[in-house]
């Protein structure tokens, strides 16, 4: 397949898929009502306004770990903060799909409360656990290979996953 082509037909179809699952995303009138923040987000005026900030303060950042750190050290923090990340991103992305064939409707786990941080809900299906354990292991073998196709796959999870919840208001 050309490269073109394949440039082409992978991004649309990401956002084909990214934005369809953002129509379906669930939206809990009452809980918004109440206080509580839905699923989805809305990009406010505030917001727009913030992203070339914070773009410039990672940029920053990056820059300043690079100059002062070594190399080695910022290339193993980055390939496991994406790593990390990956497993959820993927876990989210696949587990729609999963649902389909693994069903049961009990959840596993808790919810629970941090400091700082708020309410955390770690309750998840049979489906979104199996999801889990597979992502686990792929973003393992993408840790430490750096395969170029496992890259790819957990570069449309974030586009897909972004795509998914963050709503132009």
């Amino acid at each position: 397949m050309p490269i073109q082509v394949n440039l082409i037909s992978t991004s649309c179809l990401i956002l084909y898929i990214g934005c369809h699952r953002s129509l379906r995303l669930p939206i809990d009138e009452e809980a918004v009502k109440k206080g509580a923040k839905s699923e989805k987000e809305t990009i406010t005026a505030t917001d727009a306004y913030k992203f070339p900030i914070v773009g410039s303060i990672a940029l920053f950042s990056l820059y300043v770990a690079f100059k002062y750190f070594d190399k080695t050290i910022v290339n193993l923090l980055l390939s496991l903060y994406f790593s990390i990340i990956g497993v959820f991103t993927l876990t989210n992305t696949l587990s729609p799909f999963m649902s389909q064939f693994i069903s049961g409707k009990k959840s596993f786990g808790k919810k629970f409360s941090l400091p700082l941080i708020g309410e955390i809900d770690a309750l998840f299906s049979l489906a979104e656990i199996f999801c889990l354990i597979l992502s686990a292991v792929f973003s393992v073998f993408y840790f430490r290979t750096k395969h170029y196709m496992m890259n790819n796959v957990l570069g449309i999870s974030f586009c897909v996953q972004a795509i998914e919840k963050i709503s132009l208001g």
